[in-house]
């Protein structure tokens, strides 16, 4: 490159699809600040002919070099040592590409560089533990998404302005540094998706020098292994914290209550940890949350009624954990609710109506606790409700009707409890379209379920009743959805009870297919288009019969 004196900002968006070649370029000088190229070049060679330099021999003044995700490109191979010859590059981003191999150590030893991204490829290695000091002016190290290991480097601290380090998704070991707290202008520090942590009671101590980070707006060392109690300290961390990911750690003892204090939150993840005690009734202060993940832990006590200061709370996640008494009817204004997960608690007494008048609710999980009384009939009132769990509690009466108003509602669990066997002839089942070939297809990939009161399929469905649930975790995120939730890509056809009824003839012993005592099989003709279809009728007094096939 030596004819390369005026180049500011040369950036070319992901669309190559080979490697860098360590000798390439044969023109001239580039005058442009900034050069953006997106056309579907095949090779860095045909990238930098068009920009115009020989060789990287004298490229003194060449400050930045950026080849970003595009629309048509997959940059592979290794990136060249000769790279190490620009130097007065500032801005270095490879990222969303497949390189692999290790980033030349001539590259760290260019201390102009402010712009460090390389995430999000398929680069290894350890960071070199003077990564800091041979790079005093690195303001963003983007590094996520690749398979680097070893620890952290302490050196990091010596480059004062830096104010985004993300190193999140690799294999990183080790403690995570505790002098990050000298890096007054630090913003983002995500580390989630290692293996930071010694399984020792001190692995949360870098917290404390956090505090002194008073711009620090995202925080997130989730799925690590560090241990230890919560400091009380981290109540101090920047009033401007948007994001808070401490889940999937070896995390115990209380959520301090200082927690009230981060009042700028809209993301908090503590879920699947070892925390105990109960939820500080100061939850409610952090009214800019959007998401609150306490899941799979061992907390106690009751559901603070404060939560309903939270408005504007999208997700709550508390399944799990030993929480017991009643669901505060406060719950009902957070209007925009739209997941609610409870499952798997101590909790009784009846379901409060306030539970049921979320209109953009998508999402309740309540099985496996201990309400009685009914199911509301508010529970009509949720439109766009896609799957409702209440299976495994002791509720009783009729299910009722207003049920068939929820239009969006795929997947129902109901079993495991004490209602009256009729389902309201008015109520819709969304119900899975099959033929031989997709359901063996589903059978295959385990991908669908459905789990309801009368299950109507194709006769060369039979079988199909066993299908699998899938489970996610958020990674902001990805988070781990509940296990009992189906997943499903085939199209729906809508189906109601009356006319299932009408197919089997009432249902008759004459259209009798099979007996158990978990429910009984009937064949059937539909009225619309002749279709064979198998009805399965559970009965729901007996306990576990949907259990059967899960």
């Amino acid at each position: 490159m030596s004819s390369c004196i005026a180049a500011i900002h040369l950036s070319a968006f992901r669309s190559f699809n080979a490697g860098f070649p360590s000798s390439v370029m044969r023109a001239n000088a580039i005058f442009e600040s900034s050069l953006y190229l997106a056309g579907n070049l095949r090779s860095l060679g045909e990238f930098l002919l068009i920009v115009g330099c020989s060789t990287f021999s004298s490229a003194s003044s060449y400050v930045s070099a950026s080849i970003h995700k595009g629309n048509r490109n997959s940059l592979d191979g290794s990136i060249p040592d000769e790279l190490g010859r620009l130097a007065s590059l500032e801005v270095f981003g490879i990222s969303e590409n497949e390189l692999s191999g290790r980033i030349p150590p001539q590259l760290y030893n260019l201390s102009s560089i402010k712009f460090l991204g390389v995430g999000l490829n398929r680069l290894h290695g350890n960071l070199p533990p003077n990564l800091g000091l041979t790079l005093p002016n690195l303001q963003k190290l983007y590094a996520g998404g690749n398979q680097f290991t070893g620890p952290i480097p302490i050196s990091l601290s010596n480059a004062s302005g830096l104010v985004s380090i993300i190193l999140a998704s690799n294999s990183c070991s080790g403690s995570v540094p505790t002098n990050f707290g000298s890096l007054k202008g630090l913003s983002m520090l995500l580390l989630w998706g290692n293996k930071l942590g010694t399984g020792k009671s001190h692995d949360l101590i870098f917290l404390d020098s956090l505090t002194n980070c008073s711009s620090l707006r995202a925080l997130q060392v989730a799925i690590n292994h560090p241990s230890g109690a919560l400091p009380d300290s981290m109540s101090n961390i920047s009033t401007e914290l948007t994001s808070l990911a401490l889940g999937d750690n070896k995390i115990f003892g209380s959520i301090p209550s200082g927690i009230q204090n981060l009042v700028d939150l809209t993301e908090l993840d503590m879920g699947r940890n070892f925390l105990t005690v109960t939820i500080p009734i100061g939850i409610g202060k952090l009214n800019q949350a959007r998401k609150l993940w306490f899941e799979a832990n061992e907390l106690s006590g009751q559901i603070p009624s404060s939560l309903g200061n939270i408005s504007q709370l999208l997700v709550l996640s508390l399944y799990e954990n030993n929480l017991s008494g009643s669901i505060p009817s406060t719950i009902g204004n957070c209007k925009n609710l739209q997941a609610i997960y409870l499952h798997s608690n101590k909790f009784s007494s009846s379901l409060p109506k306030q539970l049921f008048i979320f209109p953009s609710l998508i999402e309740l999980y309540i099985g496996n606790n201990s309400f009685t009384g009914s199911l509301p009939v508010e529970v009509g009132y949720l439109k766009t409700l896609s799957t409702l769990n209440v299976s495994n509690n002791k509720l009783s009466g009729e299910i009722p009707s207003s049920l068939g108003n929820c239009l969006s509602l795929e997947y129902l669990l109901l079993d495991g409890n004490f209602f009256q066997e009729s389902i309201p002839p008015t109520f819709k089942l969304n119900l899975p379209q099959c033929s031989s070939q997709a359901s063996k297809k589903r059978r295959k990939s385990l991908a669908s379920k459905v789990k309801i009161s009368v299950v109507a399929v194709v006769v060369l469905c039979l079988m199909l009743v066993s299908c699998i649930f899938a489970t996610l975790y958020w990674i902001r995120k990805s988070r781990r959805k509940p296990d009992d939730v189906p997943t499903a890509e085939d199209p729906f056809v809508t189906m109601s009870y009356a006319e299932l009824f009408k197919a089997t003839d009432g249902f008759s012993s004459a259209n009798l297919v099979a007996t158990g005592s978990f429910g009984a099989v009937y064949k059937g003709a539909l009225d619309r288009d002749g279709t064979m279809v198998a009805v399965k009728v559970f009965n729901l007094q007996q306990q576990g019969a949907l259990e059967l096939h899960g």
